[in-house]
């Protein structure tokens, strides 16, 4: 086999894979609408700074909530559905980090079927479209590639 056609199928799928997770993930956003709420607390909200490459910065908000379901305690560490991507800049992370603040009273939502999946904002955001129009770029890619090198 040919190692440009190789990759054109590791790029197919990739996409492939992505597109079922960004799927899956939108089906849970679109849910967790629907979902019953209890009320948590925030018990982790932090600033993650990382070294990248270049010698620069990398920024990502950390928020964990304690929430109880039953009589059950569980923790959580999803604030919406979707990929948080570390970026260059703080701005965006400091204003999840100041939406929630530690020891702060949230509602929390959570799947009745599994009280373990849970999230503090509910419904399709912006990342979520990110995931799919990335995916499904590189399908694209993978296909066009595969089809070329035929």
């Amino acid at each position: 086999m040919k190692w440009d056609v190789f990759f054109a199928v590791i790029l197919i799928a990739a996409g492939l894979g992505s597109l079922v997770w960004s799927a899956w993930i939108t089906y849970l956003a679109v849910m967790s609408r629907q979902w019953p709420q209890v009320e948590g607390t925030i018990v982790v909200s932090d600033l993650q700074r990382s070294k990248d490459s270049e010698g620069g910065y990398s920024y990502r908000p950390e928020v964990t909530y304690q929430y109880t379901v039953g009589g059950k305690e569980f923790v959580g560490s999803r604030t919406r559905f979707g990929v948080w991507l570390a970026t260059s800049w703080s701005a965006p992370s400091l204003r999840v980090l100041q939406q929630y603040k530690m020891g702060s009273r949230v509602p929390v939502h959570y799947d009745p079927n599994d009280p373990e999946e849970s999230i503090l904002e509910t419904g399709i955001n912006g990342t979520v479209f990110v995931g799919i129009a990335l995916a499904t770029t590189v399908l694209i890619f993978g296909v066009f590639w595969l089809q070329s090198k035929w």
